[in-house]
């Protein structure tokens, strides 16, 4: 890498392959389910840093996008057709190369997208513009566990019907939870401008039509955790997942008599590094892991 050209000076590769992080060991990858050691259950999904990346991009795209929302003229159709369609074209850049087969997307993210297309077409907007838009707005999730997390952690205490029965109450009420579990104010706001937006719409009575017959149409199910989603939250520390305390979580496991995962320090090092370690007998390979025997 040359340095000169950057405005910027500091070393930009070696300083992350180099530093030691704690995390799981992955003993194998089955399509985007990562199999951990010491897990009785997978991971869902596949975020690698390039897709994180072209995720973060459509994710702030969206989120500077609600500033041309709150107007009264989002409820002309083709006033907000528009607005999508330049969201998709921007957003599109970053997105493509990654965009998972459906087949291997987290039921989550799916889900969310199905059900954004099935919004979209029942208001009106083209189907070809709802689909891409449906596209990038589930890749937002489908790259970022983060938010899958906190999602489905609140989705998880309500259902359909209740849903159904004051949409804008309940979502209102998500947000209260998610604020009392959650540790980071950012991501906080960035759910409250969903929720206030769709507040908004719902005092349009087409949009309020569309959202009722979307929850409707839904599998809600799948926006909720499952067995493996259950488990793995436990684990998360950024965020008190069922409204517990992570040593509360941890102590929910072992009362159950499930494993904890153990994480292992790890160190990033360049190919030519490993090869030398290799050769001269620093590192061995023990139990699936390369081990720092020297």
């Amino acid at each position: 890498m040359q340095e000169s050209i950057y405005k910027n000076s500091g070393d930009k590769v070696s300083t992350i392959q180099q530093e030691s992080q704690s995390c799981y060991v992955i003993e194998r990858i089955e399509g985007t389910l990562r199999y951990i050691k010491g897990s009785p259950y997978p991971q869902k999904g596949m975020p690698t840093p390039e897709s994180v990346w072209a995720g973060n991009q459509a994710k702030i795209l969206f989120r500077e996008g609600l500033y041309f929302l709150k107007t009264p003229r989002i409820i002309q159709t083709k006033y907000l057709e528009k607005l999508i369609q330049k969201y998709n074209l921007i957003a599109s850049k970053a997105t493509i190369p990654y965009i998972l087969k459906r087949e291997c997307q987290h039921p989550f993210a799916k889900e969310v997208g199905d059900m954004t297309y099935d919004f979209l077409t029942k208001i009106g907007i083209q189907n070809e513009t709802a689909e891409k838009f449906a596209e990038n707005f589930n890749f937002i999730f489908e790259a970022d566990n983060a938010y899958v997390i906190r999602a489905m952690d609140v989705l998880s205490e309500t259902s359909k019907d209740l849903m159904l029965k004051n949409p804008r109450k309940e979502i209102r009420r998500m947000i209260i939870l998610l604020r009392q579990r959650d540790t980071v104010t950012s991501v906080i706001d960035k759910f409250e401008n969903v929720q206030k937006l769709i507040a908004l719409m719902l005092y349009v009575p087409k949009y309020k039509k569309a959202f009722v017959e979307t929850i409707q149409n839904s599998i809600f199910t799948h926006l909720q955790y499952d067995e493996a989603d259950r488990y793995w939250a436990h684990f998360r520390e950024d965020y008190n997942c069922f409204g517990k305390t992570f040593e509360e979580r941890l102590k929910m496991i072992i009362d159950a008599g499930l494993p904890v995962c153990q994480k292992y320090n790890v160190a990033h090092y360049s190919k030519e590094d490993m090869d030398k370690m290799i050769a001269d007998g620093t590192i061995e390979m023990r139990d699936g892991m390369w081990t720092k025997v020297k």
